[in-house]
C-alpha cells in the first residue's frame, strides 16, 4: 500500500519503506500555479524484482537502456504491475 509522507514533499511510502527516486523533476505547467512533480528511475540488470515493484508501486517513471528492458518488462509482467518501462 502506497501513501504520501508529507504533502510538502510528496514522499510515498510503499509498504513500510520510503523508496528514493534517482531524478525527480519539478515544474509548473503554464497557467497553472501547482508544482508538478516526476520521479524517474534508471533501472539496469541488477534490479531485483522486489525493487523494481517498490518503485513502481511508488509511481515512478522508469527507464531502461535497450538491452535491459525485456528483462525488466518480465519482471514487471510477473508482479502484475501497471507501469511502463521506457527505453532510453
Amino acid at each position: 500500500m502506497a501513501r504520501p509522507l508529507t504533502p510538502i514533499l510528496c514522499i510515498t511510502q510503499v509498504s513500510g519503506k520510503v523508496p528514493i527516486p534517482d531524478l525527480r523533476v519539478e515544474y509548473v505547467k503554464e497557467n497553472d500555479n501547482e508544482i508538478q512533480r516526476r520521479d524517474l528511475e534508471l533501472a539496469t540488470d541488477h534490479y531485483r524484482p522486489q525493487g523494481l515493484s517498490q518503485k513502481a508501486r511508488a509511481g515512478f517513471q522508469i527507464y531502461a537502456r535497450p538491452g535491459e528492458t525485456d528483462r525488466l518488462r518480465r519482471i514487471r509482467d510477473d508482479r502484475e504491475l501497471t507501469t511502463a518501462i521506457f527505453s532510453l
